[in-house]
C-alpha cells in the first residue's frame, strides 16, 4: 500500500495476530487498551503514553486486546513530500520502535480522534496537524525539531507575508541580505527544497486552508495566493494535492456534512 499525502486514522485492531509491512512511515498513538506489538523481533505494548514509530519497509506484528482504539498516523517516505525533516525520528525508531510520550500529546491525540477534517483526511491542515504530532513525539524523546537559523528565518517570514505577490530569489535574498547562493544553500540544508519550491508550498497550502473555509471562487483563491491563471493554479494545486480544487473543496464539504 502506498501513501502520497498524510494521512490520520482511527483503527481497532483484531485480536488474532496480524503481520506485514509498508512503503510509508506509521505512527501509532494509543486511545484505549493495548495493542501487542513485534517490531522487527521488539516486542511490547502500546497502550498509556507509549507510541509504536515503524519506518518504512519495517516488518511488524499487531494483536489488539479487548475495546481497543488507536489513532494512527501515515506519512510518506519520500524526502520531496517533507519526510527527510524527520530523518533522525525515523532513523531513531529503526532501534527503538517504542517510545514514551507526555501527557499533552495524548490530550491532543483524544481531540483528533473526535476531529472528522482530520481523520481519513489528505488536505493542508492535515499536513499540518501530522507535523505537529511528530515534532511533539520528537520533543518527547529529545529530537525537537531544530530552529531555523537567523537568516533562514527571515527569508520564511518574508514569504509568508508576500507569498501572494511574485516573488523572485533575487528578492528574498536581497531582503534577508546574503547572496542568492546562500540562500539557495540555507532552504536545500535546512528544508530540503528549493526557495521556489517552499514559495510554491506555501501557496498551495494556503489555497487549500481557503478552499477549506472559504466560499470565495476558485478563480479568486488564485489570485488572492499569487496564480494570475487559474489554469496554472488547477495545475499545480492538482500536482501538489493530488486532486482539482473543485474536487478538493467538494470532498471537503461531503466530509463536513457527512
Amino acid at each position: 500500500m502506498s501513501v502520497t499525502a498524510t494521512r490520520f486514522e482511527l483503527r481497532r485492531y483484531s485480536s488474532v495476530a496480524e503481520f506485514h509491512a509498508h512503503d510509508h512511515h506509521q505512527i501509532v498513538l494509543p486511545l484505549r487498551g493495548t495493542l501487542d506489538m513485534i517490531v522487527d523481533d521488539r516486542a511490547e505494548g502500546v497502550s498509556e503514553c507509549c507510541a509504536a514509530v515503524i519506518p518504512a519497509g519495517q516488518e511488524h506484528g499487531f494483536a489488539g486486546s479487548e475495546g481497543n482504539a488507536f489513532l494512527v498516523l501515515d506519512t510518506p517516505a519520500d524526502p520531496c513530500d517533507g519526510a527527510g525533516q524527520h530523518d533522525a525520528l525515523w532513523t531513531m525508531a529503526a532501534d527503538r520502535p517504542y517510545m514514551q510520550f507526555d501527557e499533552p500529546l495524548r490530550g491532543f491525540c483524544d481531540i483528533l480522534a473526535n476531529d472528522r477534517q482530520i481523520l481519513n483526511g489528505s488536505g493542508a491542515r492535515t499536513a499540518v496537524v501530522g507535523a505537529m504530532v511528530i515534532e511533539a513525539l520528537e520533543r518527547s524523546v529529545g529530537l525537537a525539531a531544530p530552529e531555523y537559523s537567523r537568516p533562514l528565518a527571515k527569508a520564511v517570514a518574508f514569504i509568508d507575508t508576500h507569498y501572494s505577490q511574485t516573488l523572485t530569489v533575487t528578492e528574498i535574498a536581497r531582503e534577508v541580505g546574503i547572496s542568492e547562493s546562500r540562500l539557495y544553500a540555507l532552504f536545500e540544508n535546512e528544508l530540503r527544497m528549493s526557495p521556489k519550491r517552499f514559495v510554491a508550498r506555501r501557496r498551495l497550502e494556503r489555497a487549500a486552508l481557503l478552499l477549506e473555509s472559504d466560499h470565495a471562487s476558485i478563480a479568486e483563491i488564485a489570485c488572492r495566493v499569487g496564480y494570475g491563471d487559474q489554469s496554472a493554479f488547477t495545475r499545480a494545486f492538482r500536482r501538489e494535492w493530488g486532486a482539482l480544487p473543485s474536487a478538493y473543496r467538494k470532498a471537503r464539504q461531503k466530509r463536513e456534512t457527512a
